[in-house]
């Protein structure tokens, strides 16, 4: 992995727990489809408050970052 000033990064990932190949369903994976939902719940609420207040709200990125894909959000479509 590249960092963004082209330096060479490692990750480490451990893995914590493993299952068998299956298809979700309810009765073995409803802990996990509940969390991906409340997930998307929040994401969409967020990115709604965030379109609704950007207008109207002083927002000052400074040109350094003006590319970083995190902060387009902020940025009026004006």
């Amino acid at each position: 992995m590249m960092t963004s000033d082209g330096k060479t990064a490692y990750r480490i990932v451990t893995v914590k727990s493993r299952s068998k190949p299956h298809k979700a369903n309810l009765r073995d994976d409803y802990q996990k489809i509940q969390e991906a939902a409340a997930q998307e719940k929040q994401d969409k609420t967020l990115s709604e408050w965030v379109e609704k207040k950007k207008s109207s709200t002083y927002i000052h990125i400074n040109e350094e970052f003006g590319n970083c894909p995190s902060l387009k959000k902020w940025k009026s479509s004006e």
